[in-house]
């Protein structure tokens, strides 16, 4: 339920020889709130169900009095902040007001918590979008979490994390609803149509989701090269990445020329251990990696736009996790098999997504004359 300002009231009453009985009661939204710490100096007491408390004082003893509870902050309000009668006085919780909504597909309200505050959703009308407000959440960072059963939901990708609650008096935060997608590719031969025998290379598996759905956030990929080889065989990354080729051959005198069949056709000089250079990757779709020293290493990296992308096991099986809810087109590409587009949208939390590939044949690379790394047999350094 939404919070409200909290009230603290309290009377002081004159007793026999100066004593003193200092009680009220504390609110929440409206409502009776329990185990609130009242204080005046070293007599302190706690509200009960009813949110009422009572404090007897010692003789003499005075002073402001003071409402506490974790996760609130209490400021005077009313007649005694104003100079005014000092047999009130009001503690409201300050504080600014989060509020946001979550997807109307969810048939249960759901509740929303910053491990203090919580509060049940609403919806104006039948199947319009829920809808919360935590009211009084102190000004800084705050963890927001929302729960409903059957669903899973995270704060919009569109947010700014860590998620800072301002001083302006309001602060919006929505909800999604993320669905794990499932389902496999079946390899086959393009020749018969006979099926691929697992251990099957991997395909990449993509979905192409709005960008309303998240943020570009370049990162730097490895590609290496060790034991003449390229590892991974085929690198993912997202558009905008930076991937790095890395010597990292056990013999310090092995050198390597990667060589990239891209637009640009990016070709990087002969380079012992270390970074043998990097490059930004800005055009989606895939790219061959070869040694222009080595000719038998062969890599591929694909380019996908957004982040929500995965490769299949040798069984051909797959697995996107945390895919916003929607309908997505959803795409699939192998080094042999070529790219294909699904011709219907795919619901994020419909069920499993079965994809065909037909592999052809690897292209047949020539040797360089004279390059003893060529074929089958290929020495280790």
């Amino acid at each position: 339920m939404g919070l409200r300002a909290t009230l603290l009231s309290f009377v002081l009453v004159a007793g026999v020889a100066g004593a003193q009985t200092v009680s009220g009661t504390v609110t929440a939204g409206g409502l009776p709130r329990a185990g609130v710490t009242v204080r005046v100096k070293g007599v302190e007491t706690r509200t009960d169900a009813a949110g009422r408390y009572q404090l007897a004082l010692p003789p003499g003893e005075k002073g402001p009095p003071s409402a506490e509870l974790p996760g609130w902050r209490f400021e005077v309000r009313g007649d005694a902040a104003d100079g005014g009668a000092p047999g009130q006085v009001d503690f409201v919780a300050v504080g600014a007001r989060v509020k946001g909504r979550l997807p109307a597909s969810l048939t249960s309200p759901p509740t929303v918590t910053d491990g203090v505050r919580s509060a049940v959703a609403s919806r104006e009308r039948p199947g319009g979008p829920w809808q919360y407000t935590l009211e009084a959440v102190p000004v800084g960072e705050v963890t927001l979490t929302a729960t409903v059963e059957g669903a899973t939901l995270k704060l919009h990708p569109g947010l700014k994390l860590p998620l800072v609650v301002d001083s302006r008096g309001r602060t919006d935060a929505d909800f999604i609803r993320v669905c794990t997608l499932t389902g496999r590719v079946d390899l086959v031969s393009s020749s018969d149509g006979t099926p691929v025998p697992a251990p099957r290379p991997p395909a990449v598996v993509f979905v192409d989701v709005s960008a309303h759905f998240w943020q570009p956030e370049p990162a730097t990929r490895t590609m290496s090269q060790v034991g003449q080889q390229f590892q991974p065989r085929l690198l993912v990354v997202k558009k905008g990445d930076t991937v790095e080729f890395v010597n990292e051959e056990r013999n310090q005198r092995t050198e390597h020329a990667v060589d990239l069949a891209d637009p640009n056709a990016t070709r990087f000089p002969p380079s012992t251990r270390g970074v043998t250079g990097q490059k930004v990757f800005s055009n989606e779709g895939a790219t061959h990696v070869s040694c222009k020293i080595h000719s038998n290493m062969h890599a591929d990296i694909y380019v996908v736009k957004g982040p929500f992308f995965t490769t299949t096991g040798e069984d051909g099986r797959w697995r996107l996790e945390a895919v916003p809810e929607g309908k997505w087109t959803l795409k699939a590409w192998e080094p042999n098999g070529g790219e294909v587009t699904l011709p219907k949208k795919v619901s994020a939390c419909g069920p499993e997504v079965t994809v065909r590939l037909e592999q052809k044949p690897p292209p047949s690379r020539a040797c360089e004359p004279g390059d003893r790394y060529c074929g089958d047999d290929v020495p280790l350094p």
